[in-house]
């Protein structure tokens, strides 16, 4: 059976913070970056997101330190992996770049990044 209010609320893009129990609607990019976050549960419908925006408020969750700590160390632990990503693509760039162009303008100055960055 549905809930009383899923006809105003259509679509299945609904997220909800397991630390607050706030539901938000997201697609698309912003969908895809709730859907990496370890704080918030989902996609879900409006009537499951309210079943587990209620059941994550009433256990508790939000007073729970170890769903806290576990929450904001996995998102660390996301952001830290991301950023390593980033490093480490550019630093294959540059080298890929310095490779194939050497000797050109190009080559000369990605060689010189690599130098200052301490990869070449």
């Amino acid at each position: 059976m549905a809930c009383a209010d899923a006809a105003q609320h259509p679509g299945n893009d609904y997220y909800v913070n397991d630390l607050t129990g706030t539901i938000q609607r997201a697609s698309g990019f912003t969908g895809w970056l709730y859907r990496n976050d370890p704080a918030w549960s989902g996609p879900y419908d409006w009537c499951q997101a309210k079943d587990h925006a209620g059941s994550a408020t009433v256990s508790g969750a939000i007073h729970s330190p170890g769903k806290v700590a576990s929450h904001l160390l996995g998102g660390l632990a996301g952001w830290v992996l991301r950023i390593a990503e980033i490093v480490l693509g550019t630093g294959l760039i540059i080298v890929a770049v310095a490779k194939l162009a050497s000797g050109t303008s190009a080559g000369r100055a990605a060689m010189k990044a690599g130098k200052a960055a301490a990869i070449l």
